[in-house]
C-alpha cells in the first residue's frame, strides 16, 4: 500500500520527544499554538512572543511593493530574529515576513519562519513529524521535478515538502521542508482577506 496523504510516516510521538531537545520540542510547541488558536498568528508582536523571538526594529529589511499593487507606504519588510534562545544555536535562524496588498490590494500575506542547515544539526525530520501529529500533505519543494509519480512521493528524501491546512479562516497553515532525513524549514504562513482580517496588528 502507498502512503496516503494523513498518513503518519514520523516515530510515534514518544519515541519523537526522545530524539528532539527540549529547547526544539518548546519551539515546536509555540508554533502548534499559531497554528492552532484563532488570533495568535495575526498579532505579530504575540506571534512572536509565544515562538520566544526579538527582533530589531532598525534592522527590518524593506522590499518594494508588488508590480500592479496600489500606491502605500512601503509594507513589505522581513524581521530577522535575534540571536538568543534557540536561534542562538549554530545553523539556526528565524524571521517574520510580512507581504502587504496582495491580490490588487484585497489581502495580505505574513509567515513565521525557521531555517535550519542540516550540515550544522540535523533535526530528525521523522522525530519533527512524530511530534507534530498532524494531518500532513505531502508536496515537494517549488521547482523540484520528481521522477516518481506522486503516489510514491517520500516526503522524508529529497526535497519534501509536507503542510498541514489552516484549521479555521483566521489560523495559519504549517508547512515544513526536509531533505535526506533533516529539517530544513517549517513555517506558519497565511494569506488572509482584509475584509476577514484585518493587518493592523502584524505592523507594529
Amino acid at each position: 500500500k502507498m502512503p496516503q496523504p494523513g498518513d503518519q510516516l514520523g516515530y510515534s510521538k514518544d519515541e519523537s520527544i526522545r530524539w528532539l531537545d527540549p529547547e526544539i520540542r518548546r519551539l515546536l510547541d509555540a508554533l502548534l499554538r499559531l497554528y492552532r488558536e484563532p488570533g495568535r498568528f495575526t498579532d505579530r508582536r504575540h506571534a512572536l512572543s509565544i515562538v520566544g523571538a526579538d527582533v530589531n526594529r532598525v534592522e527590518r529589511r524593506w522590499f518594494s511593493r508588488s508590480a500592479g499593487m496600489p500606491e502605500k507606504e512601503p509594507t513589505h519588510f522581513e524581521d530577522a530574529f535575534d540571536k538568543q534562545g534557540i536561534f542562538s544555536r549554530p545553523g539556526w535562524r528565524g524571521r517574520y515576513l510580512y507581504d502587504g496588498w496582495r491580490d490588487n490590494g484585497e489581502s495580505w500575506y505574513a509567515e513565521v519562519r525557521v531555517f535550519v542547515d542540516p550540515k550544522i544539526e540535523c533535526v530528525d525530520s521523522r522525530a519533527i513529524e512524530g511530534y507534530l501529529d498532524l494531518y500532513l500533505e505531502t508536496g515537494l519543494l517549488k521547482g523540484y521535478v520528481p521522477q516518481l509519480p506522486p503516489e510514491r512521493w517520500d516526503r522524508h528524501g529529497s526535497y519534501g515538502s509536507p503542510y498541514a491546512l489552516a484549521v479555521s479562516p483566521l489560523t495559519p497553515h504549517l508547512g515544513m521542508i526536509f531533505s535526506n532525513g533533516c529539517l530544513l524549514e517549517i513555517a506558519v504562513y497565511r494569506n488572509s482577506n482584509y475584509m476577514d482580517v484585518n493587518d493592523g496588528n502584524v505592523l507594529n
